[in-house]
């Protein structure tokens, strides 16, 4: 480990300036790409924290971040599907 590190500051002392510089657009792309990235683990690490609290309330790890009102939405949404099967064939149901 201490050969690993010896050497990683050696070849960071003894390395030449590379003279590069960074632009505007990959500045703003880096930049970009920084901030896209800082939200998704906002997401993700919330998505995780509703997972163990609900695994430490007793309901395993279900994902409940999903609102009432969507749920509901959802439910009214298949009924609605269910309303929109082809209606019977007159003609079938008036010969039985």
């Amino acid at each position: 480990m201490t050969r690993i590190l010896v050497a990683a500051i050696i070849i960071t002392t003894i390395a030449k300036p590379a003279y590069a510089y960074i632009d505007v657009a990959i500045g703003g792309l880096i930049l970009q790409a920084l901030i896209g990235g800082f939200f998704a683990f906002l997401v993700i690490w919330r998505d995780w924290i509703t997972r163990l609290k609900n695994f430490f309330k007793g309901k395993g790890f279900i994902n409940d971040t999903v609102s009432s009102e969507e749920k509901e939405d959802a439910e009214g949404q298949s009924a609605e599907n269910d309303n929109d099967a082809e209606p019977e064939d007159p003609v079938k149901a008036s010969a039985e």
